[in-house]
């Protein structure tokens, strides 16, 4: 049994299910606390809600108006839960400094505040996390306008309806819904588990079923490899170090302890001469192209140059040690350590890593000879068929 307030446009209804302790919003046919929380609060805690209105609106927002001035005093989009529907908003007020966060439930079964929650990066180029506590679990990678950079095989209609927006005195991730048709229900839920799931609704089926889902492996775990160190899921140990470096712990390392990351094998020209052209002596730097990365964490500096632009301005900085492009955000820098780096299979960026010319030549020449070797088994493989006919 449920009992249950509706909304005109029978959107959204609140009501408690038997068995359960607390009340909920439905949403569409989907009963969010089943899964999803909202904070439960004191009857006392509000003493100055005694002469008020609650009224659930066709948005799902659950309004508290004063019956004097008929001004809203709380709503419940300002305290959300798990889930994450139409017309919320989860983000950053600037003008209060209050961040406002996705919170998982502490179990399947209690909606009380778990250990994750999510919420958006507070500096371009803007990036959704999840923290355990207080230590980042997981990031999107950076947002381009269109999609996140740090989520493998995302497309502009991966998202539907789901932006980041700078209005007036805030930051938001938002989600407007396309139709509000029962066909074309979607929403995100932050389970017990930390999982941020995108649900969409299956009318044929009338279920939900999860179209999206991160972390999806042990790689989108944050700083899985260390600092410069890489993560490929379908490599066997999943870490490696970044060409030119070498683990900084190698004992560790070759026990799958990976958190103390790598090193550089070579120091750069910059570091040795303090000039980015080099010497007479000493070749300079220059750059190795890796290919479908997700881009690291803390991105120092953007530039808008168009992509030849990018090498000329990070090989002019000494302390620029990677750099990568991409067209909805421009040129993208970084200094120090490169953090949360991860092979892609599909998308993601092509990243370049700053490294002295000589270890670039002994790069080259390794790759060179791997070719020949491959072309001369290929020359040697055609000729003897050849014989054969």
């Amino acid at each position: 049994m449920v009992q249950e307030r509706v909304t005109e446009a029978r959107s959204h209804r609140l009501g408690r299910k038997q068995r359960h302790p607390y009340y909920g919003f439905f949403f569409g046919v989907y009963l969010l606390p089943e899964r999803k929380p909202r904070h439960h609060r004191r009857r006392n805690q509000y003493n100055h809600l005694v002469n008020s209105t609650a009224i659930l609106t066709d948005t799902g927002n659950l309004l508290l108006l004063s019956d004097t001035t008929r001004e809203t005093v709380w709503q419940s989009f300002d305290h959300p839960g798990s889930a994450f529907i139409p017309n919320m908003k989860i983000g950053i007020d600037l003008t209060a400094n209050r961040p406002r966060f996705l919170r998982s439930w502490k179990s399947p079964w209690d909606p009380s505040v778990g250990n994750f929650s999510l919420g958006i990066s507070s500096v371009k180029p803007y990036q959704v996390l999840i923290w355990s506590n207080s230590e980042i679990y997981w990031r999107s990678g950076p947002w381009n306008s269109r999609i996140f950079l740090g989520v493998p095989g995302m497309n502009s209609n991966y998202l539907n309806g789901f932006s980041i927006a700078e209005e007036a005195g805030s930051i938001n991730f938002i989600y407007a819904a396309f139709s509000d048709s029962e066909s074309n229900q979607t929403l995100l839920s932050l389970n017990s588990t930390g999982i941020l799931e995108q649900l969409d609704w299956d009318e044929e089926k009338r279920e939900w079923f999860t179209s999206l889902s991160v972390p999806g492996s042990e790689c989108d775990d944050f700083g899985k490899c260390g600092p410069s160190g890489v993560c490929d899921p379908t490599s066997s140990p999943p870490c490696s170090c970044l060409r030119g470096f070498e683990p900084k712990f190698r004992e560790d390392w070759n026990r799958g302890n990976w958190f103390g990351g790598c090193v550089r094998s070579n120091p750069l020209s910059c570091a040795t001469n303090g000039s980015a052209s080099g010497t007479a002596k000493n070749k300079g730097d220059g750059f190795v192209k890796l290919e479908k990365m997700k881009p690291p964490d803390s991105i120092a500096s953007l530039s808008f140059d168009g992509a030849e632009g990018c090498e000329g301005v990070c090989l002019r900085n000494c302390f620029c040690v990677a750099y990568a492009y991409d067209v909805g955000i421009g040129c993208m820098f970084w200094s120090g350590d490169l953090i949360d780096l991860q092979k892609f299979p599909v998308s993601g960026v092509d990243l370049y890593i700053r490294l002295p010319v000589s270890e670039i030549g002994h790069i080259l020449s390794l790759s060179l000879l791997l070719n020949e070797k491959i072309g001369f088994a290929l020359f040697f493989s055609l000729k003897t068929d050849a014989n054969a006919k």
